[in-house]
């Protein structure tokens, strides 16, 4: 089972929808797009993917994702299909997606389904991240490089030495099909491939300003970010710090 983080544009539903893709074929007794491939068996594939309203039905955008979800999570064959889940909890509010999205995926935990959860919450990972008690979750994200001002290179969030950006470069991923996201300060290069790990960002300003958004929307966008982040970082902190004292280690 996967928890799929990583940045917009990244390649997050293309792989999960690349993996559905070679199930159904597998299992129709087609090639696969693979030198080799062992698979299990699957009862069924259940998806939960894309968003739109159904207004002649009177549902919302989010009220279509609950029902999809319904039927995920009501089906019969749960614990032997594949479930796919892109975004759950995108519909409405932050809050209440994350606890949308949390239940649900605590729900597919313990069905012992497999699965893959994509999801811009990275929150979710939090119990999952170097958690030997709970080993069949492994939490992933699509791996990228960012280039600060074109010079020096960084991949995911630590700084690699321009040695390594070779490496990625030779291997095809970040020269050869990857795809780059351009703002005044850096370069985001795509890599389309998963890696362990949660990514550190969905850097939602870079695809802006691909859309060619205007620099001073972008700007200010920085900087309600930046607001937004500290007054959640503030808030932490504060619950931390009235714990009792017999309760902190």
């Amino acid at each position: 089972a996967w928890i799929l983080t990583g940045a917009n544009m990244g390649g997050k539903s293309a792989l999960m929808r690349a993996v559905g893709q070679t199930i159904l074929l597998a299992q129709m007794g087609s090639y696969v797009c693979a030198t080799k491939a062992q698979l299990p068996i699957f009862t069924s594939i259940l998806c939960r993917m894309g968003s739109s309203d159904q207004l002649l039905e009177n549902n919302s955008t989010f009220m279509s994702e609950m029902h999809e979800t319904r039927d995920i999570v009501d089906s019969k064959d749960l614990s032997t299909s594949l479930v796919l889940v892109d975004e759950l909890g995108r519909g409405t509010s932050s809050y209440d997606g994350v606890a949308v999205a949390s239940s649900t995926l605590s729900y597919l935990i313990h069905s012992r389904c497999c699965f893959i959860f994509v999801t811009h919450f990275s929150s979710l990972c939090e119990p999952y991240v170097n958690n030997d008690s709970c080993a069949a979750v492994q939490c992933k994200y699509m791996s990228f490089v960012i280039e600060e001002n074109l010079r020096n290179s960084s991949t995911c969030s630590g700084v690699r030495s321009d040695d390594e950006k070779a490496v990625h470069d030779d291997d095809g991923d970040a020269a050869g099909g990857g795809r780059s996201i351009n703002s005044s300060s850096r370069r985001l290069r795509f890599l389309f491939r998963a890696v362990d790990g949660v990514s550190p960002s969905s850097f939602g300003v870079e695809v802006a300003a691909q859309a060619n958004i205007s620099a001073s929307v972008r700007a200010l966008a920085c900087v309600k970010s930046a607001e937004m982040e500290r007054r959640e970082a503030i808030g932490v902190l504060n619950k931390f710090l009235r714990r009792p004292a017999h309760t902190i280690k």
